[in-house]
């Protein structure tokens, strides 16, 4: 078996979709497949935050672990987002061990959240 692994994406759908090209990834769909039936991705996390296409970035991992091509493991910014949007009722709680609710914690995790709600 071979593992491709891909991480700290962060909203860069573009460039995850030319790395995945590289590999000898192909579109099927929504999806990107290999013609190697031994070869799987593993998503090392950090989907989001940074670039313009954090949707787009989760649509592909999400696709290609539904098909079996792939592992998605969770991040630290993914896990601040759902940490943010869950405990968001605590204003003085510290998530994520290292990152507190300040402004540009707020900022990300509100724009993330939003962008990926959309037409979901």
């Amino acid at each position: 078996m071979r593992y491709d692994f891909i991480g700290d994406i962060h909203g860069y759908a573009g460039l995850l979709e030319q790395i995945l090209f590289k590999l000898g990834y192909q579109t099927e769909g929504e999806s990107y497949v290999v013609h190697e039936e031994d070869c799987k991705v593993v998503f090392l996390g950090d989907y989001i935050d940074r670039g313009p296409q954090n949707r787009r970035v989760i649509e592909i991992a999400r696709s290609m672990t539904e098909k079996g091509r792939a592992i998605a493991l969770m991040g630290n910014h993914e896990f601040n987002a759902i940490c943010y949007h869950t405990l968001r009722h605590q204003a003085t709680i510290t998530y994520g061990s290292t990152h507190p609710k300040i402004q540009s914690n707020t900022r990300l995790s509100s724009v993330n959240i939003k962008s990926i709600q959309r037409n979901w």
